[in-house]
């Protein structure tokens, strides 16, 4: 209540209807927000009273308290974030199973069909007509480059 008639105060003219009703829904729409924004909200500094020229409704009020929440909101986001990763970072871990528990859990092949188990193991087939290619598309590309040195002989 000190608050919000610190608010009415702060105005040359208060032509209210009921200025007791109106420092009552002040009070009550400010009870509804933490000390720090309710400062920063009232201050005749930061707060309504150094931007608007005539006295705030409510709503105004609310729309000012509701400006000055939204950085402690993300903070509280932030921290409940943090807290959260700190959470799974420190929770407990199982032990990553062993080459022979793998083996036993999936088998000799470790899941793995005959078919795919042969193509692992085949020896890669490479051809020499391939490499002789790509150092002939090599070899062309250089001497287009604007960067051509002169060398022919790679």
């Amino acid at each position: 209540m000190e608050r919000a008639g610190l608010l009415v105060g702060c105005y040359p003219s208060r032509d209210l209807a009921d200025p007791a009703v109106y420092v009552t829904a002040l009070a009550d729409v400010l009870a509804r927000y933490p000390e720090e924004v309710v400062r920063l909200v009232t201050a005749p500094s930061t707060g309504i009273a150094g931007r608007s020229r005539f006295l705030p409704s409510v709503a105004e009020v609310r729309t000012a308290c509701e400006e000055a929440m939204a950085p402690v909101r993300r903070q509280l986001e932030r921290d409940r974030r943090a807290r959260e990763s700190v959470a799974i970072l420190e929770a407990p871990r199982e032990p990553k199973p062993t080459l022979d528990e793998i083996k036993g859990r999936l088998g000799p092949t470790y899941g793995l069909s005959a078919p795919d188990v042969r193509k692992l193991n085949a020896e890669p087939q490479i051809n020499l007509e391939d490499i002789k290619g790509v150092k002939d598309r090599f070899r062309d590309a250089v001497s287009r480059s604007t960067f051509n040195l002169g060398r022919d002989d790679f």
